[in-house]
């Protein structure tokens, strides 16, 4: 098993093929501290624009938030201040 990301120098020596496809997806990841502390994962489905999760960390009170949207709406996010 050659395990080494995108450029992976095993599979190229070993003439392994490969394809990409763009999904027309972008996640959009932002840290985030709670009030409340929460140990429980979350996800919503948000229609045509993709899922958003909470996913707790450091003890329960700071929590990742990943938002998988469409290209155009994570450029308008990511040039949020």
């Amino acid at each position: 098993v050659g395990a080494e990301g995108a450029n992976s120098v095993a599979r190229r020596e070993s003439e392994i093929g490969y394809w990409r496809h763009d999904y027309r997806q972008r996640a959009v990841v932002a840290n985030v501290k709670t009030k409340d502390r929460s140990f429980t994962a979350w996800q919503r489905f948000l229609g045509k624009s993709g899922p958003v999760a909470m996913l707790p960390i450091k003890g329960g009170s700071i929590s990742n938030v990943v938002w998988s949207t469409t290209p155009a709406e994570a450029k308008a996010l990511t040039a949020m201040s």
